[in-house]
């Protein structure tokens, strides 16, 4: 057993080393201006975050970086950007309103 254990990996590592062969260069770029923050949260408030976010028909890690936004913006030593983006996000959130002219 040891045996076809042993066999079946230097089969898997022929086969990697294969395709790395096989493989070209490739060009790796980053957006430095974004991050990645993960938490941990309920079930249920994920379950609300979903909810409102499908309401909004925006996704639910969209609108819980509004929702982080909004926190944020509250301070009011809070980063200009972070206020206009938060501001900018409610004004996309308001119903659009179209104005009906009477006619005479």
């Amino acid at each position: 057993m040891a045996s076809k254990k042993s066999s079946n990996k230097n089969q898997r590592e022929g086969i990697l080393n294969e395709g790395w062969e096989d493989a070209g260069e490739i060009e790796l770029t980053f957006d430095l201006a974004y991050s990645v923050f993960s938490l941990r949260i309920s079930h249920e408030l994920l379950t609300e975050i979903t909810r409102q976010a499908k309401k909004l028909k925006i996704k639910p890690s969209t609108y819980a970086r509004q929702l982080l936004e909004q926190g944020v913006a509250s301070d009011a030593q809070a980063p200009l950007e972070i206020m206009t983006q938060v501001m900018n996000n409610i004004a996309h959130q308001l119903p659009k309103v179209q104005k009906s002219v009477a006619k005479k």
